[in-house]
C-alpha cells in the first residue's frame, strides 16, 4: 500500500535478490520496511549479507536501533535457561562445532522441546495436542506450519482436539472445510452481491451444507 509500513523480519536469513526485489517495490510505493534481525540468527544460504549492509546504512543516516531487553524467555520462567542456551547453540551451529551442538539439543531434550515423530501425520497430531493444550490453558497461539497444506492439517487436528469440528464438509477453494458458529473467516476477492472486499475478516454465525451466515 502506497505510504504504508512492510515489515522486514529475521533479515539474517534474507536472500540478496529478494531484498533487492522487496525495496525496490518499497521505493516505488513509497512503503517503509522497518527490518529486523539478529546476527547470531542463521544465515541465508545464498551469497551476500543483507543484515550487515542494512544495519551499516541505518547506522549512517542514524536510523540504528538495538533490543535489548527479551519479552518471551524471562529469567526464572520456565524457559529462562534459553536465555543463555539459545545464543550459545546458535553460534556452535554457525561455527560447526559438533560437540556443543550435541549439548544445545540435549538441553532442548531434556526440558522436553524435542519430540522424537516417525511421520508427518504423528507430527501433525503431537502439535496440534500440544497447542490445543496450551489453548485450553488460556493462551494464545498461532498455529502455523511449513506449508500451507500442512497448515490445514494442523488447524483441522486442534479443531477436533478442541472439539470444534463441523459436521457438515463444504468444498471450498482451497480445500473441503467444516465451519462451526464463532469461526473467523477472510474474504479473499470482492462481491458486490455480499458488500465485501479483498482481505474483509467475518464471523460465522451459522453454517450448514446449504447455507453459511
Amino acid at each position: 500500500t502506497s505510504g504504508g509500513f512492510a515489515l522486514y523480519d529475521e533479515i539474517s536469513a534474507a536472500s540478496v535478490d529478494r531484498s533487492v526485489t522487496l525495496f525496490e517495490s518499497a521505493l516505488r510505493t513509497q512503503t517503509c520496511v522497518p527490518s529486523i534481525g539478529d546476527q547470531t540468527q542463521l544465515k541465508s544460504p545464498s551469497a551476500g549479507d543483507v543484515m550487515a549492509l542494512l544495519a551499516d546504512v541505518a547506522k549512517r543516516e542514524g536510523r540504528y536501533a538495538e533490543i535489548h531487553a527479551v519479552q518471551r524467555q524471562q529469567k526464572g520462567s520456565a524457559v529462562g535457561w534459553m536465555l543463555d542456551a539459545v545464543p550459545a547453540g546458535t553460534k556452535a551451529i554457525l561455527d560447526g562445532d559438533r560437540n556443543a551442538t550435541r549439548a544445545y539439543f540435549a538441553q532442548l531434550w531434556d526440558h522436553g522441546h524435542v519430540v522424537h515423530i516417525e511421520d508427518d501425520r504423528e507430527r501433525v497430531v503431537a502439535k496440534a495436542h500440544h497447542i490445543a493444550e496450551s489453548l485450553k490453558s488460556g493462551k494464545r497461539i498461532i498455529a502455523t506450519d511449513q506449508s500451507r497444506e500442512f497448515a490445514t492439517y494442523t488447524n483441522r487436528a486442534i479443531r477436533e482436539e478442541l472439539g470444534h469440528a463441523g459436521t457438515d464438509k463444504l468444498a471450498m477453494k482451497n480445500g473441503i472445510r467444516d465451519f462451526v458458529t464463532g469461526d473467523r473467516v477472510v474474504f479473499e476477492k470482492n462481491d458486490t452481491d455480499l458488500d465485501v472486499k479483498n482481505g474483509y475478516c467475518g464471523t460465522i454465525k451459522t453454517a450448514s451444507k446449504d447455507e453459511i451466515t
